[in-house]
């Protein structure tokens, strides 16, 4: 699967990134782009799709809270039209595999009832900035 728009920039400048993913869902985020920020030789990109009750329940913070507690992770997390969430997550396999746990473990209040993971090609992550909500305020 290939997340089509996202592309690279590494001159500092603000950027806008964002496309239409497989599913039909309209994304985007506005970032600080750095070349210093290009991940590593081992980067692997995710892209999750969370069903179940996952909406009004804090979930996205969750995600957020865990993926910084993980730390180096780069990428987004927001909720869909079809009331699913949606997360992209660029790192190494251990920081991805600590955040899939989480995903299935979900946040209090939540039930997660599947947890749809596609492997990106690594250079998706060339546009993930620092891990954020998107749609938030």
């Amino acid at each position: 699967m290939r997340i089509d728009g996202i592309k690279g920039c590494f001159s500092g400048e603000m950027v806008a990134c964002g496309g239409v993913n497989s599913y039909g869902t309209r994304y985007g985020s506005l970032h600080r782009s750095c070349g210093s920020a290009r991940l590593n030789a081992s980067t692997m990109v995710r892209h999750y799709l969370i069903k179940g009750r996952v909406q009004g329940v804090g979930f996205r913070w969750f995600v957020h809270r865990e993926a910084e507690s993980i730390g180096g992770l780069r990428g987004w997390v927001k909720n869909t039209d079809a009331g699913h969430v949606e997360i992209v997550a660029a790192g190494d396999a251990t920081q991805l595999a600590e955040l899939k746990a989480a995903l299935h473990k979900g946040s209090r209040g939540s039930r997660v009832d599947a947890v749809v993971e596609h492997e990106l090609a690594e250079n998706e992550a060339d546009a993930l900035g620092p891990f954020q909500i998107e749609g938030a305020w």
